[in-house]
């Protein structure tokens, strides 16, 4: 099968199935890169793409594209949701993108400046002031009328 045709059925389960615009915005774009730079390097059909392909094709991103891991993650992703669609579909037997593991990524731990500390004890102690009033001492207890 053409690597064009088994995009358009992979968008159209997708919507069938309901997943969100946004998500089916990312598959269209990440798929159709995919299969422009199949066609630039004359692979037309399922059967020709290979590991080296995928590989390939997110170097591209990365050099050409400067794309950053998470973005290149993101892409092999879907390259792996997509795939794992026509295997499961019996459209291809074979998955050139299962054995690809993810980058490695920067985990970037944000420290709250001084003022949201002092934002958020505030609201704490707005908080703890509040058990002490009528309105919610009266709120806890079930009280029934007559």
């Amino acid at each position: 099968m053409l690597i064009k045709f088994a995009i358009k059925e992979f968008l159209e389960e997708k919507k069938f199935k309901n997943v969100s615009l946004k998500t089916l915005q990312n598959y269209s774009e990440t798929l159709t890169m995919f299969h422009t730079f199949c066609i630039k390097n004359e692979i037309v059909d399922l059967s020709d793409a290979t590991q080296s392909i995928i590989k390939s094709y997110l170097r591209y991103c990365k050099n050409e594209r400067n794309n950053k891991p998470v973005t290149l993650n993101s892409r092999l992703l879907t390259l792996k949701i997509f795939f794992n669609y026509l295997q499961n579909s019996e459209i291809s037997k074979n998955n050139p993108s299962k054995k690809i593991e993810y980058l490695k990524t920067d985990v970037v731990i944000r420290i709250p400046t001084d003022d949201q500390i002092k934002e958020i004890l505030s609201y704490f102690r707005r908080m703890k002031g509040r058990d002490k009033t009528l309105y919610v001492n009266f709120a806890r207890r079930r009280w029934r009328w007559p």
